[in-house]
């Protein structure tokens, strides 16, 4: 299952990973594939990624990570990330979400407060482990096994799929330590985003202007341009360009639209700036990419003849 294409319309993820009463599930992901990023967005879950192949991007909070095969990302629960890809590289990678509760459902007991909690509570610990380091081979067998494991059913892997995550909070949980009080700051403030970045995801196709998306953010114009800025490492209107041309291949390769419909709808009104800005991301136009989508779909729907030489 590729979670790009689940997931592609949600900032603040609400969808059930797992099932209602074991909240687990192992993805395997690509870029580019149906997306070349995966935008700004949060989750309630705790997630793991494991880079299996090549190179890409990464942001969590306010920090930039550029990961290769073997590396490993911790994202706590809550925390504002993204994926983006690097140049052109192509990159595989797994995520492994789960929820704490899976594994200490009175969130008042003293295991919780003592393991879980402190990931939950602006703390500071390693997010970006990379390949050989100490910590990565601590816990890379049990994340192997994991993914090596996920399509088997959870009525026969519960306990073993349990233990393996308890094994990696336990090495995790022993390095997390206080923030600095700068990042605690950016932690905090970023928070504040969060409105905005909903609002957007939501609603990218209408205009939305800078003095409507300082007032989601409490902040004057030109206070927040500078704030959006420094918390995602990028301008607002290029976030909400970059989101709509994401979009915009989304539709052109699942729908039927018309490239003007799919620049339309996504909230470009003017034809040739969508074309321009479609080309400078991807590096081709939009009608390439919605022929190439049908010239695949016919492929894998076309009826196959048996026994013809």
């Amino acid at each position: 299952m590729n979670r790009m294409k689940d997931e592609k319309d949600n900032i603040h993820e609400t969808k059930i990973h797992g099932r209602i009463d074991f909240p687990y599930i192992v993805y395997l992901g690509k870029i580019p594939d149906f997306l070349k990023s995966f935008p700004l967005h949060w989750h309630e879950e705790f997630e793991i990624i494991m880079i299996k192949s090549g190179t890409g991007n990464f942001r969590i909070l306010t920090e930039n990570y550029t990961c290769n095969a073997g590396d490993i990302l911790v994202i706590p629960p809550n925390l504002v990330h993204a994926i983006h890809q690097k140049d052109s590289e192509i990159m595989e990678y797994f995520n492994i979400l789960f929820k704490f509760q899976l594994l200490e459902p009175d969130e008042n007991s003293t295991t919780y407060q003592k393991y879980f909690a402190k990931f939950l509570q602006n703390n500071f610990f390693t997010v970006h482990l990379r390949y050989g380091t100490e910590l990565n081979s601590k816990i890379r067998s049990e994340i192997e096994y994991l993914i090596d494991n996920r399509h088997e059913k959870y009525e026969t892997q519960e306990l073993m799929i349990k233990s393996k995550l308890f094994q990696i909070i336990h090495y995790l949980q022993a390095t997390v330590s206080p923030l600095p009080a700068e990042s605690k700051k950016n932690v905090s403030q970023i928070s504040r985003l969060k409105p905005l970045l909903k609002y957007t995801s939501e609603n990218f196709s209408k205009d939305i202007s800078i003095n409507q998306a300082a007032e989601m953010c409490n902040l004057s114009p030109s206070h927040f341009m500078k704030f959006f800025k420094k918390m995602t490492g990028i301008t607002f209107v290029n976030y909400l360009n970059l989101l709509r041309l994401e979009k915009a291949q989304v539709l052109l390769k699942s729908t039927d639209l018309t490239v003007s419909e799919v620049a339309e709808q996504v909230g470009f009104h003017n034809f040739s700036y969508f074309i321009r800005s479609f080309h400078s991301q991807y590096g081709t136009t939009p009608g390439r990419i919605q022929n190439k989508s049908n010239i695949i779909i016919r492929e894998t729907t076309a009826p196959r003849m048996e026994g013809c030489t």
